[in-house]
C-alpha cells in the first residue's frame, strides 16, 4: 500500500506502508512524517481524507489537531481529485510488459509513475472539481442511488481486503515460524522451542474464528454484488486461504505431537541417566568405605556379605540400565532426531563405569575368599600342630633318663634322638611353617584391621613348643649328666659343640630388625623358633 497527497501546487513524498494499514501506522507513517509539514507548507490549505477507518480513528484525529479538515460525505471517491490520480498510476503501470514480481519492483515504478505526472494535470484535476459537483448533483435520483450503492459495495469489498490481508499476513507468519522451526533439526526438540511451537498452534486456533468470519464477509460481499457478477476471485481468495490455515494447522499439530512425544521420552532417558549416575555413585562410594581385608574368619564372612549386597544393588542397577539402553534405541529410531551422539556418550560411560565397578567387586571377592581360605588353612594347620605338641609332651614325659650302666644310658640317649628326628625334628619344620604362614597374614594386614587373634594363637603355640624344647633340653642334660657320671665326659661334650657352632651360624645370617612393630615381633618370634630348632639339632 502507498499513500500520497497533492495540492494545487505541488504534491507529498510517497509513503509506502509495509503493513495493513491502522491508526496507529497512520499517525506514525503518514500524518507526523508527510501530513503535518505539508499542510503547513500550503498557506490556507484544507486537508481532505475519505472515512477509511484509520482516518476517522481517535487517535489520527487527535494528531491532526490544528489542521484545517474538509467534512466528506460518504462514498463519495469519485468526487475526490487523488483518485483520479491514482487512476493515472494505475494506467501507467499498465504500460510495462510484465507485471511486477517483487514488491521492490512494483514500489519503484509505482513511485516513479508518481513523479512523471505533470503538476499541469493536476491542477486540471482541482478545476473541474466544481463540474463534477454539478453532475452529481443533476445525477442525484437513480444514478445517484446506483452511485451509493457501488461505493458501498466497494467499502465492503475494502474492507473485506483488509480483513483477508490481516488473516495471509498471519498464516504467512505461522508457515515462516514452521520453516524456520524445522531448519533447527535436533535442536528442535529443546523445551524451549517446542514451547514456542506451541505458542503458534495456540495462535492457529485462535485464528480459526477469523477464518470463519471472513468467509461470512466474503458471502456477504457476493449477496451485494448481485447475480452476473463475477466473484470467482472473493470465493478462489477464501478457499486458498483457508486451504493453506487448514495445512499449516495439522502440520504444526503433527509437529507438535511429534516433538512432544520426542521431548518427553528424551526427558525421561534423561531422569533415567541422571538416577543411574546417582545410583553408581552411591554403590562406588560404598564400594569405596569398605573396611580393608579383615584376618579374622567372622569379618570376612561380613565383608562378603557387604560385597554381596553392593553385587545384589548393582544388579538392580544394571537392569535400570538396560531399560536406558532400550530408550536410547527409541531416540535414536526418531527420524527428526539427528544428533543423538551426546545420548550414546552417557550410556557407553554408565555402561564403563558398572563394568569398572564389577570388576572391583569380583577382584574384591576373590582376594576375600582367598584370605578366607588362607586364615582357615592356618588355624587348621595351627590346630594340627598343637595337638602334635601336645603328643610329643606325654611322648617326651614316658622316656627315662636315671644312671645306669653305660650302655643302658647310650640305648636311652640314641632312643631319644630317634624320637627327636623322627618326630620333633618334623615338628619344628612344621612350627616354622605355620610361623611363617601366621606371620605373613599379620604383616600383610593393612592399618587398622584386627590381628589379635592370630597374635595369640602363634604366641600359645610358640610357647608349646618352647615348652616341650625345654623338657626335650632338660631330658637331654639328665642323659648327658648320667653319661658323665658314667665316665663319657667326651661324649657328652660334643653335643654341646654342635650347639654353638649353630647358634653362630643363625646369629650371622639373622635380619637387621624392622622398624614396623608387627615386623619386628614376628622377628624375635622366628628367632626364638630358630634358637628352639638349633637346639633340637
Amino acid at each position: 500500500m502507498v499513500w500520497g497527497a497533492i495540492s494545487y501546487d505541488s504534491r507529498s513524498t510517497l509513503v509506502v506502508i509495509p503493513n495493513t494499514l491502522n491508526a496507529n501506522l497512520y499517525v506514525s507513517l503518514v500524518i507526523q512524517p508527510v501530513v503535518l509539514p505539508f499542510m503547513s507548507s500550503i498557506q490556507g490549505g484544507i486537508f481532505q481524507q475519505d472515512n477509511a477507518r484509520p482516518h476517522t480513528a481517535a487517535v489520527s484525529q487527535h494528531a491532526l489537531q490544528g489542521v484545517d479538515i474538509l467534512p466528506w460525505p460518504a462514498r463519495s471517491p469519485d468526487l475526490s481529485p487523488t483518485e483520479h490520480v491514482w487512476d493515472i498510476i494505475g494506467r501507467k503501470l499498465q504500460h510495462y510488459p510484465l507485471p511486477a514480481q517483487t514488491v521492490p519492483v512494483l514500489t519503484a515504478q509505482v513511485q516513479q509513475a508518481w513523479n512523471s505526472i505533470p503538476q499541469s494535470d493536476i491542477r486540471h484535476l482541482y478545476d473541474t472539481m466544481h463540474a463534477r459537483l454539478q453532475a452529481c448533483i443533476q445525477n442525484s435520483g437513480d444514478v445517484g442511488a446506483k452511485v451509493l450503492s457501488l461505493e458501498d459495495l466497494f467499502q465492503t469489498i475494502l474492507e473485506f481486503e483488509e480483513n483477508l490481508r490481516d488473516i495471509q499476513h498471519g498464516v504467512q507468519r505461522l508457515e515462516d515460524k514452521m520453516c524456520s522451526h524445522g531448519a533447527l533439526g535436533d535442536v528442535s526438540c529443546d523445551p524451549v522451542l517446542l514451547d514456542c511451537l506451541k505458542v503458534l498452534l495456540e495462535e492457529a486456533v485462535g485464528m480459526k474464528n477469523e477464518i470463519s468470519k471472513l468467509k461470512k464477509f466474503a458471502k456477504v460481499v457476493i449477496q451485494k454484488a448481485g447475480e452476473g457478477t463475477d466473484t470467482t476471485e472473493i470465493l478462489k481468495s477464501v478457499d486458498d486461504i483457508e486451504k493453506r490455515y487448514t495445512t499449516v494447522t495439522k502440520s504444526l499439530e503433527s509437529r507438535c505431537a511429534t516433538l512432544s512425544a520426542s521431548h518427553k521420552i528424551i526427558t525421561i532417558f534423561m531422569e533415567q541417566m541422571k538416577s543411574l549416575r546417582t545410583e553408581l555413585s552411591n554403590l562406588d562410594e560404598a564400594f569405596d568405605n569398605l573396611r580393608p581385608i579383615a584376618r579374622d574368619l567372622a569379618s570376612l564372612k561380613n565383608q562378603l556379605k557387604d560385597l554381596k549386597d553392593i553385587r545384589s544393588n548393582l544388579s538392580q542397577t544394571k537392569k535400570k540400565y538396560a531399560a536406558s539402553e532400550k530408550i536410547y534405541d527409541d531416540i535414536s529410531k526418531q527420524e527428526h532426531i539427528s544428533e543423538t551422539k551426546s545420548y550414546l556418550e552417557q550410556i557407553n560411560n554408565l555402561s564403563k563405569q558398572i563394568t569398572r565397578l564389577e570388576e572391583h567387586i569380583n577382584e574384591r571377592e576373590t582376594t576375600v575368599i582367598t584370605m578366607t581360605t588362607r586364615i582357615e588353612n592356618f588355624y587348621s594347620m595351627y590346630s594340627e600342630t598343637e595337638k602334635v605338641i601336645k603328643s610329643l609332651l606325654k611322648k617326651e614325659e614316658g622316656f627315662e633318663a636315671s644312671v645306669g650302666d653305660v650302655e643302658t644310658i647310650r640305648k636311652h640317649q640314641q632312643k631319644f634322638k630317634e624320637f627327636q628326628s623322627s618326630e620333633v625334628v618334623p615338628l619344628s619344620k612344621q612350627i616354622i611353617e605355620v610361623n611363617k604362614i601366621g606371620q605373613g597374614l599379620i604383616q600383610s594386614a593393612t592399618s587398622g584391621v584386627d590381628t589379635t587373634d592370630l597374635e595369640q594363637k602363634l604366641e600359645i603355640l610358640n610357647n608349646s613348643w618352647n615348652s616341650l624344647q625345654e623338657s626335650i633340653n632338660e631330658k637331654e642334660k639328665k642323659l648327658d649328666i648320667a653319661l658323665l657320671q658314667s665316665g663319657k665326659f667326651q661324649e657328652a661334650l660334643s653335643g654341646v659343640q654342635k650347639w654353638l657352632i649353630d647358634t653362630e651360624e643363625m646369629v650371622s645370617n639373622q635380619k637387621a630388625p624392622s622398624p614396623d612393630f608387627k615386623v619386628c615381633k614376628a622377628q624375635v618370634q622366628e628367632q626364638k623358633v630358630h634358637y628352639l630348632f638349633f637346639c633340637i639339632i
